[in-house]
């Protein structure tokens, strides 16, 4: 039996067989191949016998001990003849492997698709300030604003953790402590954030000092020589669902410098974002920033989602004030480097403003977005409630909605359309709202009616029109802080039921 090692994503590999595999001791073999794997980082690993001559019991034996040893990786098995397959499943020892038809077919599914990336870093960009979402990034930087019961930032992680990515480096600048703060008491399992603060703490307030996203590119590796391969960078702001494997993909496959993920955009709205002009196989010839309509026959918009080659960072200057699209990507297409474009269907829901973040929790509760779902449980179809939300026997309440961790509906309370109540808020009937958002720590008093809103102590916005930030906008009567002696609006055992 000969083995031969194919290389594929990051994280993934392929032991192929040849020859006859009619030993019990072809296990040793095989556990050094994935020994040795294992110590390059790859830990998704599929033994393909397509090309293998025989198999017989002692050499099944040999499949079903290995996949029974190594605990340690991720391993399944393709190519297997078809009288093997039945032998195993007639002894019922199919049921302790993973079996597939070819090692495409493994690596497209979720347990092995979150290897392909495993020794790739990600960089989540933070700093920003997020005017346009005003008020709402008056309270917390806008990668931590809430959806249904994580912060966006949270979500991005688990999305990154699923293709295998572990290292993240991460800029907090804006409301920055309030970042390490989250993930201290919220750790994600098997992902490790590094911080590279733009800022500092004076006479005991943070004073943000963000320096432009490809100065902190540059920043990250000329002190800290960050990063000695291909790395992924995205904004901290958007949920996606974006093939990350497959972008890295198309960057490795074009030999490119930078390749960016873009998505096609109607053409009454290119002006919003950075567009895209592209020649043959897809390779950037011009960026045109927020175009007037009938400017350009391009609706490639630029999503913020990069694969970067860390060579490229030595043609920048190391000064602060530089971006990745004003002046990375142009310093690279000045230099002669590659500017490639990965063009594929994806959900990319951006949260840049009021309006967008009602939108984007409405998609979440309606579960337009695959793979993003709320936390807490549905007490029925568009109802979420976490786990320790309070609601009166006396609410009425008609989804989709969702009731935040340490929520408490008290009373006549209905909530309609989308509602959304934030985590510790206190909502106190009789009281309607309707497609309205109450921001955590809030209480709404009894006689309160509210459509089309985002309700903080401190102001409001009518959420249909929210698309520049909203500024100095006076709250609703009746809505207050929640008083530190949360007995004002604590109700009997009776009136309430736990979620």
């Amino acid at each position: 039996m000969l083995i031969q090692t194919d290389l594929w994503e990051d994280g993934q590999a392929v032991l192929r067989l040849s020859g006859p595999l009619t030993r019990t001791a072809a296990i040793h073999a095989l556990s050094e191949a994935c020994d040795h794997l294992l110590a390059q980082g790859r830990s998704g690993i599929i033994v393909d016998l397509s090309t293998c001559g025989r198999v017989n019991l002692a050499g099944m034996a040999a499949l079903v001990e290995l996949a029974a040893r190594r605990s340690d990786i991720t391993l399944g098995y393709a190519g297997l003849p078809v009288a093997v397959q039945r032998k195993l499943r007639s002894t019922g020892l199919d049921r302790g492997l993973r079996i597939f038809d070819t090692p495409a077919t493994a690596f497209a599914t979720a347990e092995f698709r979150r290897h392909s990336l495993a020794s790739t870093k990600a960089v989540v960009l933070c700093a920003g300030e997020g005017r346009r979402i005003a008020p709402l990034s008056e309270v917390v930087p806008k990668p931590m604003i809430d959806i249904a019961g994580q912060p966006v930032l949270a979500r991005i992680l688990q999305h990154l953790g699923q293709f295998g990515l572990r290292d993240v480096l991460v800029n907090p600048g804006h409301l920055g402590p309030q970042i390490p703060a989250y993930f201290r008491d919220h750790p994600l399992p098997g992902t490790s954030l590094f911080y590279s603060h733009e800022g500092q703490m004076q006479d005991g307030l943070w004073r943000a000092r963000p320096i432009g996203s490809a100065s902190s590119l540059k920043r990250l590796q000329s002190q800290n020589a960050a990063f000695e391969s291909d790395f992924l960078v995205l904004c901290g702001d958007a949920l996606i669902d974006l093939d990350l494997a497959a972008l890295m993909r198309t960057h490795r496959d074009t030999g490119a410098d930078i390749t960016l993920a873009a998505q096609a955009v109607a053409p009454e709205k290119i002006q919003k974002y950075g567009i895209m002009e592209t020649g043959a196989g897809g390779r950037v010839r011009k960026f045109i920033e927020k175009p007037r309509p009938g400017t350009t026959s391009s609706r490639l918009a630029n999503t913020g989602i990069y694969v970067i080659s860390p060579r490229v960072l030595d043609w920048l200057p190391d000064r602060e004030g530089l971006d990745i699209a004003c002046d990375l990507l142009p310093a690279v297409m000045d230099q002669g480097g590659r500017v490639q474009v990965h063009e594929e269907a994806f959900n990319w829901t951006d949260i840049g403003c009021g309006r967008d973040y009602a939108q984007a929790m409405h998609k979440v509760l309606s579960g337009a977005l695959p793979g993003v779902r709320p936390m807490g449980r549905e007490m029925r179809p568009g109802v979420w409630c976490a786990a320790d939300a309070e609601v009166s026997r006396k609410a009425r309440i008609d989804g989709p909605c969702y009731i935040g961790p340490g929520a408490r509906i008290v009373g006549d309370v209905r909530l309609q359309d989308l509602s959304v109540i934030g985590a510790h808020a206190v909502v106190a009937g009789p009281t309607t709202l309707k497609d309205t958002l109450v921001m955590p720590e809030t209480l709404i008093a009894p006689g309160v009616w509210a459509q089309h809103l985002v309700m903080h102590p401190n102001w409001a916005f009518d959420h249909r029109f929210a698309e520049h930030g909203v500024r100095n906008h006076a709250p609703v009567e009746g809505v207050h802080p929640l008083p530190s002696d949360r007995t004002l609006v604590r109700s009997t055992s009776r009136q309430q039921r736990r979620a």
